[in-house]
């Protein structure tokens, strides 16, 4: 369920997510999933914009958990396993995918900047952002 329009339709965000809720008693909930939905864009976003590739690829990793227990808690209530897969388990795919590549693309930066080449010393980063050669 997509945090902004849970928030604004939360009972017909909660269908299009797997869950055959139609109570008003549930609009609670569906505003916590919602929020939990909004905080992790966020995060992850602030780690982006900030250049935090690794702690974004950590991040997301450890975030592949929430599609997984969705589906499993959508399939286990009724929703079509087509639902299920293509909403969660694509989710869950996609997170399985893009966090090795901010882990490897972080890593492959570092590397690449951490050799000098032969022949060349350079003064170690002391995290002040002043640049030394």
């Amino acid at each position: 369920m997509n945090g902004v329009r849970g928030a604004m339709d939360p009972l017909a965000a909660a269908q299009g997510f797997g869950l055959p809720i139609s109570s008003a008693d549930a609009v609670p909930w569906l505003r916590v999933k919602s929020g939990r939905d909004l905080g992790i864009a966020l995060a992850l976003f602030g780690l982006v914009a900030t250049r935090q590739r690794r702690a974004a690829g950590v991040f997301v990793l450890a975030c592949t958990v929430t599609p997984i227990v969705d589906a499993l808690t959508t399939w286990s209530h009724g929703a079509s396993t087509a639902l299920v897969l293509g909403v969660h388990g694509s989710a869950a795919a996609f997170c399985l995918v893009l966090a090795p590549a901010l882990l490897l693309r972080s890593g492959l930066r570092r590397r690449r900047h951490a050799s000098p080449g032969p022949g060349r010393l350079v003064a170690p980063d002391l995290g002040d952002g002043l640049h030394r050669a």
